[in-house]
């Protein structure tokens, strides 16, 4: 089984200078067998509540690790 759990980061932009962001990662059980790495993608979320959503969301619908970035790129063109 595959979980999703919302990483809160720090960044620094030259511009904004320092801020929160919220990442996503994908882990695997530790008892499964399998060539695909976790998936981390960054700086996805300046929500805390909504990256714990999407990362719940993500993890109660069985999201493959594979389809994590297409589906982080599909809600960031909403």
């Amino acid at each position: 089984m595959v979980q999703y759990l919302a990483v809160k980061e720090l960044h620094h932009h030259q511009d904004t200078g320092e801020y929160i962001a919220w990442g996503i990662k994908g882990c695997r059980s530790p008892d499964e067998i399998s060539e695909t790495a976790d998936v981390y993608i960054s700086d996805v979320f300046s929500s805390e509540k909504e990256a714990v959503d999407f990362a719940q969301l993500c993890t109660r619908m069985k999201l493959s690790l594979i389809h994590l970035a297409d589906v982080v790129n599909d809600l960031l063109r909403q």
